[in-house]
């Protein structure tokens, strides 16, 4: 399935979508310093369950994120968030 050029992956909706405050897409490798940044926040940290990652891992994870089908059921699915 394809919009506007884009292969929605598991089905989901286009991707980036953008409204007049925000943008919302998929994770990808470049977000390393900013995803590291909030990861190892200790205000965030202590709201969330996990834990910050070394930056190889940190790198996988995105690059997982970044073609991971839609929503999975039975697995996390994060995206971006932009102004």
């Amino acid at each position: 399935m394809t919009a506007a050029g884009r292969t929605l992956a598991g089905g989901g909706p286009p991707l980036p979508h953008e409204t007049a405050r925000l943008r919302l897409r998929r994770l990808s490798p470049l977000d390393l310093p900013h995803f590291q940044a909030y990861r190892r926040d200790p205000e965030v940290g202590r709201f969330q369950g996990w834990q910050a990652l070394p930056d190889d891992q940190a790198a996988a994870f995105l690059q997982a994120m970044a073609v991971a089908p839609w929503c999975p059921a039975d697995a996390w699915f994060q995206l971006g968030v932009a102004e």
